[in-house]
């Protein structure tokens, strides 16, 4: 497996979690005193790393051309 392939592989699960917290929040919005903190900061945080996968790889896509 090489870098970019597995960077690709990190970004998808990281997108699934973005995919799966925006599930959770919409179904905590339903409750009668919701509690989206928790799920709000863990969504920030999961995007801030999904981010961060995105800027290495194109880092390592430019430095190899």
């Amino acid at each position: 497996m090489t870098l970019i392939e597995t960077l690709n592989y990190f970004i998808q699960d990281q997108q699934g979690e973005l995919q799966g917290l925006e599930w959770d929040i919409r179904e905590e919005t339903n409750q009668e005193d919701p509690d989206l903190d928790w799920y709000c900061n863990e969504y920030d945080d999961t995007r801030r790393r999904l981010e961060d996968l995105e800027k290495i790889k194109s880092i390592i896509l430019r430095t190899e051309k």
